[in-house]
């Protein structure tokens, strides 16, 4: 958070996402310590470089001030990506999930399959809490890998943590 003027948030969107905002968008935000409800804002500014982690900054100034907001404070912002439709089935996978590929809004999975993995591609239709909304090529009851994705290939041997998880 900072007060200068206008209450503005700064957060990274990482480069999956980036496309899917645009200054003028409205954004929820929630400043925990100062208030439990969402507060409108909207998105003043999106750099145009990537920062650190390829994640891009994006400033949203607050549409009203909330009296116990200090600068410094976290800020949890809610994004409603364009492309979001809740009449659409998606899966909710961890961002820890998704091997991004550059200059669009998806990237790939990787699902266990008879010790091995098959890369799987899949769209994001939106973000919530660290959660990818994702469509694609997926299905009810795959395991999908959550670590070490960028070091993950197609047909790779692999084994579960967890053997149970096959039953």
């Amino acid at each position: 958070m900072q007060t200068k003027g206008d209450n503005e948030v700064k957060v990274s969107l990482p480069e999956t996402l980036v496309n899917a905002v645009n200054v003028g968008d409205v954004v929820n935000v929630i400043v925990a310590l100062a208030s439990p409800d969402p507060i409108a804002g909207h998105i003043t500014q999106v750099a145009p470089l990537a920062a650190e982690s390829n994640a891009y900054p994006v400033t949203i100034v607050l549409e009203k001030d909330a009296p116990n907001i200090r600068p410094g404070m976290s800020a949890q912002a809610i994004f409603r990506f364009r492309n979001s439709d809740e009449s659409i089935d998606a899966f909710s996978i961890p961002m820890s999930a998704i091997k991004p590929d550059a200059g669009s809004e998806g990237g790939e999975v990787f699902v266990f399959k008879d010790g091995r993995l098959s890369a799987r591609r899949v769209s994001v239709t939106n973000l919530r809490d660290n959660v990818l909304h994702v469509t694609g090529d997926i299905n009810s009851g795959d395991i999908i890998a959550t670590a070490g994705v960028s070091l993950l290939y197609e047909g790779m041997p692999a084994r579960l943590l967890d053997p149970s998880m096959l039953q």
